[in-house]
């Protein structure tokens, strides 16, 4: 389906460092002349605030968004052992399958999963809250 549109084009496409390789893949398969710079790469934050640390520890945060996979794995590898036990006092919802993979991977449990933009995102999380009472914390 990609083909016609495509093959023999040059198609510029500007991603991150370590993004996920589908398009890239599937333009190149369909005879695209790909280029594909990259044009940043995701850090992830080496502390945390102590504010959130401590409504996480608390059990204050009723809900996490994680808009990509590299968000999740930020998160569990900021809060390293703990992470599972913070994000497990709150709904947790993922932008797509791809990031609940990865949050799942990183050790998170996975509410409610988007299949869309942050729209989707912000109503996957609203259904997840609404529809289920608080976390098992047992």
């Amino acid at each position: 389906m990609l083909a016609p549109l495509v093959a023999g084009k040059d198609v510029l496409l500007p991603r991150p460092e370590g993004g996920n390789p589908a398009l890239a893949d599937g333009l190149e398969r369909a005879g695209a002349r790909l280029q594909a710079p990259v044009l940043y790469r995701t850090v992830p934050a080496a502390t945390a605030s102590p504010e959130a640390l401590r409504l996480l520890r608390d059990g204050r945060v009723e809900a996490i968004a994680f808009a990509s996979g590299s968000a999740a794995r930020g998160f569990a590898s900021l809060f390293g052992g703990e992470a599972a036990a913070l994000a497990g006092r709150a709904r947790v919802a993922c932008m797509g399958r791809t990031c609940a993979a990865a949050a799942r991977s990183a050790g998170l449990r996975v509410d409610a999963v988007a299949e869309g933009g942050l729209p989707e995102l912000v109503e996957a999380l609203d259904s997840a809250m609404s529809t289920a009472g608080p976390p098992d914390l047992r």
